[in-house]
């Protein structure tokens, strides 16, 4: 008795059904679907990789006023947001730039409170509190926020533009109407 392999069968059509024409490729140079889908998300993947490495702003809370100073740093997707406590204890919070709903900052005599809103559950949003931070540090971080979810919100790709550009750009887009122009960035 003789048994034929399906491998076999397989050779002789060389994978060319009228059925299956586009998902098999007929040469080895072709690409199948398959591949295309399974690259496509590796390759953005690799973009938002290199986005989260590009950090615009890191600012951190003045040392006399709080004896561990908090840091935020702000990157093209997200917005990190770490808390030191007693005994080299801290807290690391990323909020995600589309998950941004509100961004207040209150300026006193000497420093500055920023205030961000994170609404990734929407029945119960967070707010996070960085206190005691310089007055021109934490003006600029709410203009940069606010331009990157004005960008966000337009499907601006950040990753092929110039880093001083984007600083610039997303800082006029993030100004408020009316609010002062001398501060020192």
């Amino acid at each position: 008795m003789f048994i034929k392999h399906a491998s076999q069968d397989h050779d002789k059509r060389n994978f060319q059904d009228e059925d299956n024409e586009d998902i098999i490729p007929k040469n080895k140079n072709e690409k199948t679907i398959f591949e295309d889908a399974s690259s496509d998300p590796l390759k953005k993947l690799q973009k938002l990789a290199g986005q989260s490495q590009n950090v615009y702003l890191t600012i951190r809370s003045i040392y006399p006023l709080d004896l561990f100073p908090d840091t935020i740093t702000i990157d093209a997707n997200k917005i990190n947001i770490i808390t030191k406590e007693l005994f080299g204890a801290e807290n690391v919070h990323s909020i995600l730039i589309e998950d941004i709903t509100n961004l207040t900052v209150a300026t006193g005599l000497f420093s500055a409170t920023l205030e961000i809103v994170d609404s990734s559950n929407l029945r119960f949003p967070i707010t996070y509190t960085i206190k005691h931070l310089k007055i021109h540090e934490a003006t600029l971080a709410r203009r940069l926020i606010q331009g990157l979810i004005a960008a966000k919100r337009e499907d601006i790709d950040l990753s092929v533009c110039e880093g001083k550009d984007v600083l610039a750009c997303l800082n006029i887009l993030g100004r408020a109407k009316g609010e002062h122009q001398n501060n020192k960035h």
